[in-house]
């Protein structure tokens, strides 16, 4: 599609030489766009306005799975490829969460002068530098749980009131652990350092986070697309976990993670060893002798619970 508009659409299966796989110089509310590719710019959309959309598994060649020079607002970027910003590239993101994107360079999640407010960045890779970000400025954003073999978090780049680590350049920011729910579902929890951490915007006043709540609740805005709601940790749930591998020699660490769907209170593993985990989305463990072993994951809030096991 090439410069339109579209509204509660699915984009799917598209491609282009160069510009957009999915749309170009469009505009898209409450759409999905999947599965399209490019070989230059934008796998999913390039020079588009995209508001309460999900760009999923979008591919490019070289630049931008996800989006490229686009503004996006309350979108989901997941499991979008590309070789230099997996999930968006030269792009404003407000209120997003970048996901479980990949770069087979620099920038899994976002890459090169991306402007960030009040976004998410979890699970993102890049096989080079800036497994999150690559560059760009950020400010209330959430960066963690991402992977590379330079700067698993981000390389370079300003940051401003925002979680990671190791502590980046930039003023009041928090290098703590940010007490989300999972990777791919980063509510906040209870006690995480990230709740009212946040520095004010002018948008924000009658702004929302990502899931339509009032975008400052209580004393400021906090860090990340999720604003936390105390006592909305209800609903059915959903439980899932990954190991990064299934055989391994004793000593070993393998890295689990949990996906978990739903609003949770807590959750919690067991390794089938006598040890244990609790609330923590990623967590590593090393078995100390031969065998095999059942990894369970649970989460539960106060009506509700789920598991999932992986050996």
């Amino acid at each position: 599609m090439y410069q339109g508009a579209v509204f509660n659409c699915t984009l799917s299966g598209n491609s282009a030489d160069r510009y957009g796989g999915g749309a170009s110089g469009s505009r898209l509310e409450g759409c999905v766009v999947s599965n399209n590719a490019t070989g230059y710019e934008g796998g999913g959309v390039n020079g588009s306005e995209l508001s309460r959309c999900t760009l999923v598994a979008n591919t490019s060649a070289d630049i931008a799975g996800g989006a490229y020079a686009s503004q996006l607002s309350h979108c989901w970027l997941l499991e979008n490829q590309a070789e230099h910003g997996g999930g968006a590239y030269r792009s404003v993101l407000t209120n997003c969460v970048v996901s479980g994107n990949w770069a087979s360079d620099t920038g899994g999640g976002v890459d090169e002068e991306c402007l960030l407010f009040n976004c998410t960045l979890t699970d993102n890779e890049a096989q080079f530098e800036g497994g999150g970000s690559w560059g760009g400025t950020l400010v209330n954003c959430l960066v963690y749980y991402n992977r590379a073999p330079s700067g698993p978090n981000f390389y370079s780049g300003i940051f401003t009131n925002s979680c990671t680590t190791p502590e980046p350049r930039g003023t009041n920011n928090l290098t703590a652990d940010p007490v989300i729910l999972s990777v791919r579902n980063p509510q906040l929890r209870a006690g995480s350092p990230c709740i009212d951490a946040g520095v004010p915007q002018a948008w924000m006043g009658s702004g929302v986070d990502i899931a339509g709540r009032a975008r400052i609740n209580g004393g400021a805005v906090d860090i990340g697309a999720f604003e936390y709601y105390s006592g909305t940790q209800t609903g059915a749930l959903t439980a899932a976990c990954t190991a990064s591998w299934t055989m391994v020699a004793p000593g070993f660490p393998v890295r689990f993670t949990a996906h978990i769907g739903g609003n949770a209170s807590s959750s919690a593993w067991t390794f089938g060893d006598g040890q244990g985990a609790a609330n923590q989305p990623v967590t590593t463990h090393a078995f100390a002798t031969a065998g095999t072993y059942s990894v369970v994951l649970r989460a539960s809030n106060a009506a509700y619970s789920a598991a999932s096991t992986v050996s």
